[in-house]
């Protein structure tokens, strides 16, 4: 990484920690599983999920570019995933994001007085619009997720539900480059070590093996679910920084993987930088004030 780069990151997360949270509500949806209300306002009719980056996801410091984008005015209750299991056994990562859809569904929509429940065999297209926004590693688990229910041909309502919609900002499609990238570079070293110490251990492959898995199984998987990813066009956008050493790899991963979904790539944007939480936000509001599809408003951006 160049000199300007580890600046930017480091301005980028100082005025992160500039921002004070509001008052945050944390919910509990499974023993492993958490969801915090990080912006809620009744008036406001469509709903965000945010999903963080890295493998540790339980915090009480919420990520500061989680924090630049609640920062930003828009017209949407936000909420942030937590899970105490370590991001690397990817069905439980889906299970958790799909308890997380299904709790915001229940509580915070329009049916919130009807006593209607909403599960994975009940389609109810009456609920607020939802954007599940995925950073980084989380974007990797979202895409996962949204794998494993259309490959497996289940009608759920997260995926079929036309007022859900999905967004990766900085994810990798290669998990190998990315493992790569997080053992050579300083500062992704840094971070990841601090963030295996959570678990008290010194590498992955020791993390794979507290959950029963391996790295060559896990970047195998993750591969393999790409490849069977399917949702409407409209319904999904990844954006990319050009200058990301995380998804530099991304042409030939398009191409190897045959990924047909919208690339969005962000000038100038490095790593979850400044740049990409204002692109996201531009894009995001500008869907929630008009409810035209995410294609359509990167297409004119």
């Amino acid at each position: 990484m160049k000199l300007w780069e580890w600046t930017r990151i480091c301005i980028d997360y100082m005025v992160g920690l500039t921002i004070v949270s509001s008052d945050v509500i944390r919910h509990g949806i499974t023993n492993t599983c958490f969801l915090r209300t990080i912006k809620y306002d009744i008036k406001h009719k469509h709903n965000i999920l945010i999903i963080q980056g890295g493998i540790h996801h339980f915090s009480n410091q919420t990520p500061h570019y989680i924090k630049l984008f609640a920062s930003l005015p828009i017209n949407s209750n936000i909420f942030h995933l937590e899970r105490s299991d370590a991001c690397v056994h990817i069905q439980n990562q889906c299970s958790d994001i799909s308890s997380a859809i299904n709790y915001i569904n229940q509580h915070f929509n329009n049916n919130i007085t009807s006593n209607i429940v909403v599960n994975n065999n009940n389609v109810n297209d009456d609920n607020y619009p939802l954007t599940v926004i995925g950073f980084s590693m989380g974007g990797a688990c979202l895409l996962s997720y949204i794998a494993s229910c259309t490959c497996n041909n289940i009608n759920n309502n997260n995926i079929i539900n036309k007022n859900v919609n999905y967004i990766t900002v900085c994810s990798p499609l290669n998990f190998k480059h990315l493992f790569n990238i997080v053992n050579k570079e300083p500062l992704f070293k840094w971070l990841y070590q601090n963030q295996l110490k959570q678990y008290a251990v010194s590498d992955m492959n020791k993390l794979c093996q507290r959950y029963n898995t391996t790295v060559d199984y896990v970047v195998d998987e993750y591969k393999s679910r790409l490849k069977s990813l399917n949702v409407e066009h409209d319904k999904l956008i990844c954006l990319v920084g050009n200058q990301d050493v995380i998804t530099m790899s991304i042409k030939s991963d398009i191409q190897e993987l045959q990924f047909k979904y919208q690339i969005v790539n962000m000038t100038h944007a490095t790593h979850c930088c400044d740049t990409a939480i204002h692109t996201l936000h531009k894009i995001v509001s500008k869907h929630v004030d008009t409810k035209l599809p995410l294609t359509t408003i990167v297409n004119h951006l």
